[in-house]
C-alpha cells in the first residue's frame, strides 16, 4: 500500500477505535449490536441521513481529499454524503448552492466559505431551520456555526514565511498569487507577509496577481506578473492549481524561479520531488472531511451535550476550532507525504 494511502487508512483506524469508544461508553461497555441498522447504537446512522459538504471549487484535488474523509467518515457511520458547490470561485454562485441544499432539510452541512461576511447569514438561517452547520478549511467566525474544523490560515502564512527565510537566507524578492475576495487566502498571506515584516527584513514582497480561477488564469496572470517585476526571486502561489498555472509561466518565460505554495497535493508532491519547488505548507484535507461529519452527525444526534441547557443561550457543543494542523514539506521529510 502506497504511504500516502497507508497513513490515510491509519487514521481513519484510529478514529475509528475512537468512536468505538464512544460506543462503548454509550452501551455501558456492550459493544456488540454495532452493526448497521441497530436503532440502540447512537453511532450507527442510516442512510436516509444525507449530510451535504459544499465548497467553493468541488473539482480542486485539494477539495476532492476533504470529501474522501468526509465519504470515509460517512462509510464508517452509514450514512449518506453529497458534494456540491460552485464551480466558478465565484461567492455568489456557491451562496445559492449552499441555500438551495439547505432548503433540502439534510441532516447536517458542511461548508468552506469562500467569503466570510457573504456566509454569515445563509449559515444563521440554515440553523434557525434546523441544519446543524461547521465551517472547514476557511471560516464563517461572525456566524453562527457550530465549530470550524481546519487549518489556522494566519499560522499557515507564518509557516511559509519562515520557509523563505531557510530558502533565501540572504534575501529574496517574492511574487505573490493568490485568490482576491478570498478570506482564506487573504488571512494566508496576511500572516506571511506581517512575519515578513517584524523578523525577516531582506524578504519582500514586490508584486500580487489574481491567479482565480484555475491554472490557466494563474499562468496568465503569473506572465503578466513576472514581466511588470522582472527582479522576482521567488514565487508563492496560494493553492496548487495557481502553482501548476504559475510554473507554467516561469517555464515557458525559461526562468528558474522556484515556485512555492500551501496545498501538499499530489501535483505539489511531484514538484517538489523535480526540484522546482522548493516546500509546501501542507495542510489536512481528508481529515477536515473526516471530523466535518463526525461533528455534525455528533450534532444531529445530540451525542455531545456539555452543556444542557447552552443551545438556549446560544453556546455550542463543540469545540470553537479544530486545528486539523500543518506541515512544512520539502525534500527532507518528502517520502511521509507519498
Amino acid at each position: 500500500m502506497p504511504r500516502k494511502k497507508f497513513l490515510r487508512s491509519a487514521m481513519a483506524a484510529t478514529a475509528a477505535l475512537a468512536i468505538v469508544g464512544l460506543i462503548s461508553a454509550c452501551t455501558g461497555g456492550d459493544t456488540s449490536n454495532t452493526a448497521s441498522g441497530d436503532s440502540e447504537n447512537p453511532w450507527v446512522g442510516d442512510k436516509s441521513e444525507v449530510y451535504q459538504l459544499i465548497d467553493f471549487a468541488p473539482s480542486y484535488t485539494f477539495f476532492v481529499d476533504v470529501y474522501a474523509g468526509f465519504q470515509a467518515a460517512a462509510d464508517q457511520l452509514g450514512v449518506s454524503v453529497e458534494h456540491g458547490g460552485g464551480q466558478q470561485l465565484d461567492v455568489g454562485v456557491q451562496v445559492t448552492a449552499f441555500e438551495q441544499m439547505a432548503a433540502k432539510n439534510p441532516a447536517g452541512i458542511a461548508v468552506s466559505p469562500f467569503d466570510a461576511q457573504a456566509f454569515t447569514g445563509p449559515i444563521n438561517t440554515a440553523i434557525e431551520a434546523g441544519v446543524p452547520v461547521v465551517t472547514f478549511d476557511s471560516d464563517a467566525p461572525d456566524s453562527n456555526r457550530s465549530t470550524y474544523i481546519g487549518t489556522d490560515s494566519y499560522a499557515g502564512g507564518v509557516a511559509a514565511a519562515d520557509a523563505l527565510a531557510q530558502f533565501y537566507p540572504d534575501g529574496a524578492n517574492i511574487g505573490i498569487v493568490t485568490l482576491v475576495g478570498s478570506t482564506n487566502f487573504e488571512t494566508r498571506f496576511r500572516g506571511m507577509q506581517d512575519k515578513i515584516a517584524s523578523d525577516y527584513p531582506n524578504l519582500k514582497v514586490v508584486a500580487t496577481a489574481n491567479g482565480g480561477p484555475d491554472a490557466n488564469s494563474s499562468a496568465a496572470a503569473t506572465q503578466s506578473m513576472l514581466q511588470a517585476n522582472p527582479d522576482i526571486d521567488v514565487i508563492v502561489a496560494g493553492t496548487t492549481s495557481f502553482l501548476v498555472g504559475a510554473l507554467q509561466a516561469v517555464k515557458e518565460a525559461d526562468l528558474s524561479i522556484k515556485v512555492n505554495t500551501f496545498d501538499g497535493v499530489e501535483p505539489t508532491i511531484d514538484s517538489i520531488r523535480s526540484g522546482v519547488t522548493d516546500f509546501a505548507i501542507s495542510q489536512a484535507p481528508w481529515s477536515m472531511g473526516y471530523w466535518s461529519l463526525i461533528n455534525l452527525y455528533a450534532l444531529k444526534h445530540d451525542l455531545v451535550n456539555p452543556f444542557p441547557n447552552g443551545g438556549d443561550f446560544g453556546i455550542s457543543p463543540l469545540p470553537e476550532f479544530t486545528n486539523t494542523g500543518i506541515q512544512t514539506i520539502t525534500k527532507d521529510n518528502l517520502d511521509a507525504f507519498e
